[in-house]
């Protein structure tokens, strides 16, 4: 619930500002700040968006672990499919195989659980699976905020996270971020 409405309020401070270009040679992204852990419980650190100056403050972090959803520039739901089969962008509503556990994995990562069991990029070689009990280094993905309130998701393969548009089970094999390769996360 908090992490909704920490990225309500970033999403509302990006539509309400001044139109603001990246720079020449750059996609527009920038890295997340690392999460914060206090007494256990992870914190997503607030963004401020560099492009507002002298404006509202940073916005409070959750106050407890992120639940989210993970939405494609389709306006589909990525599911997990319970780890049984590849992992889709193809959904249209949100159920227990949409939802995920957004965790602090330390050094600016992240790791993703669904239903008990972990994202794996499989290191960009097959399609995406959720049917790790352990997050290792295929597990781990550095969040890329973007000037649009969406996010990009990098692997430890130093390739981005693709919804493959809905059409085929998601990878972790591009280069460059392009509209298959941002999210929404609520």
């Amino acid at each position: 619930m908090c992490l909704r409405m920490f990225l309500f309020f970033t999403i509302f401070l990006i539509l309400f500002q001044p139109s603001v270009q990246p720079a020449p040679g750059t996609s527009g992204a920038q890295r997340l700040p690392p999460l914060q852990t206090s007494g256990g419980v992870q914190r997503v650190r607030p963004v401020q968006n560099p492009a507002i100056r002298n404006g509202p403050g940073p916005v409070p972090p959750p106050s407890g672990p992120s639940r989210v959803t993970i939405q494609g520039d389709n306006g589909r739901f990525v599911s997990s499919n319970n780890g049984d089969q590849p992992l889709l962008c193809d959904r249209t509503i949100a159920g227990p195989w949409e939802t995920f556990d957004l965790e602090n994995v330390g050094n600016g990562k992240v790791a993703l659980k669904s239903m008990g069991k972990y994202i794996s990029s499989e290191n960009g070689d097959a399609p995406m699976t959720c049917k790790r009990t352990v997050a290792g280094d295929w597990e781990k993905f550095e969040l890329f905020y973007h000037q649009d309130g969406m996010v990009s998701l990098k692997g430890s393969n130093g390739k981005y996270v693709s919804s493959e548009g809905g059409k085929n089970p998601m990878t972790c094999n591009r280069l460059i971020i392009g509209p298959w390769e941002k999210f929404w996360v609520r």
